[in-house]
């Protein structure tokens, strides 16, 4: 499960940042939307929860849980 809201959050403020910053040359707004972007989107991503819920198997049964694992 990822957290959509708090990415559109991150989006829109970037954005904003990006629109109020009158004091960059194009090219260094073009840089500074890519470079938030980017690290949005990474954010975004590593707020990942995976539920496990079956596929493997042991001797007692189907293997279910929570992976309790940060993506880096």
């Amino acid at each position: 499960m990822l957290n959509k809201p708090a990415l559109k959050n991150s989006l829109t403020a970037l954005y904003n940042q990006t629109l109020d910053n009158g004091n960059l040359s194009p090219e260094e707004a073009k840089d500074a939307f890519i470079e938030r972007l980017a690290n949005a989107i990474e954010a975004y991503v590593k707020t990942a929860t995976v539920n496990y819920t079956g596929g493997l198997t042991s001797t007692n049964g189907p293997v279910t849980g929570i992976f309790n694992h940060n993506i880096v």
